[in-house]
């Protein structure tokens, strides 16, 4: 040391310095000074708010950090994160990445892993997007929130109008006194079940027992005997009203020489016109068949001229 001069001096001290700010500042990034962590890539389409050095997360647990940010001209997802995680850190196949921002506007950069058995190999990209928070998505409602403005205010001036229009106390006052009708007539039709609903249905059950009742004597007659007797005394009248048709049509019977004989009508006319005559004879000349005598004394028949 005794042979070094003073600009040597001034060179180690400078060459150490720096080391020891390379190290400070490697630690203060989070990233090991002695690399033993597993190296993936991320393709994003954009990644404001990440930070090279930020945590790498998978389900929310810190895996690793971002080691680099570069960006491809060539590609649709043009950021491409170079990230590292723990060695034992398997990532499996179909896993994608998270960004999401939190509240103070931090950026956060999530893995989420796929159910399979198949891992990435090291170096392999993985595919990644942007999950809305609750300050996007309420970012993403605002356009619609302002086309509703409009039409709520619309609906604010019909309300202000309905409101402010003089028969809505009166219908409200309508509406007060149907209440209270309904009321009322609510109570007629309780006391009414309460009170003939019973006797009702106590009628109603003596008249299903009578007729229960009725229906067992109707099931005791003997309706098959009944049904004979008529058939019987059917059969009986066909025979009568044949053997009558049989005794009408022989003229040479009794009842056929009265229906078919023209002789007693002649004689049954003659006779009518016999009688006919007499009687107006005995209305004309009634002394020739009657004699009165106020003594009692019978007079002699009239010679008939």
């Amino acid at each position: 040391m005794k042979n070094f001069t003073k600009e040597i001096k001034i060179a180690l001290v400078a060459i150490l310095s720096i080391i020891i700010i390379y190290i400070g500042i490697t630690f203060l990034k989070g990233m090991s000074l002695f690399d033993d962590k597993k190296h993936f890539y991320v393709a994003l389409p954009e990644v404001s708010g990440l930070a090279v050095s930020s945590e790498v997360l998978a389900d929310g647990f810190p895996v690793g950090v971002v080691k680099d940010m570069s960006y491809d001209y060539n590609s649709t997802h043009r950021v491409v994160i170079h990230i590292t995680v723990d060695k034992k850190m398997n990532i499996p196949t179909g896993s994608y990445a998270e960004l999401s921002k939190e509240m103070l506007g931090a950026t956060k950069l999530n893995l989420v892993l796929a159910d399979t058995k198949l891992y990435l190999t090291e170096g392999d990209t993985i595919t990644g997007g942007w999950r809305l928070g609750a300050l996007e998505a309420a970012g993403a409602m605002m356009p619609k929130l302002e086309s509703l403005f409009p039409k709520l205010d619309s609906i604010l001036y019909g309300l202000s109008v309905l409101v402010n229009n003089p028969s809505l106390g009166a219908t409200v006052d309508n509406l007060s006194a149907l209440t209270g009708d309904l009321k009322t007539t609510t109570g007629h039709l309780n006391n009414l079940l309460g009170k003939d609903m019973p006797k009702l249905a106590n009628n109603a059950n003596t008249l299903m027992g009578k007729l229960g009742k009725t229906t067992e004597k109707l099931d005791e007659v003997d309706m098959k005997g009944i049904n004979d007797n008529a058939i019987k005394t059917l059969t009986e009248l066909q025979q009568l009203t044949g053997e009558l048709k049989n005794l009408l049509a022989n003229r040479e019977g009794t009842y056929g020489k009265i229906m078919y004989d023209p002789s007693l009508y002649n004689h049954l006319d003659s006779t009518i016109q016999s009688a006919n005559a007499l009687m107006n004879d005995l209305r004309e000349h009634p002394k020739r068949y009657v004699h009165f005598s106020v003594f009692g004394k019978k007079d002699k028949p009239a010679e008939q001229k």
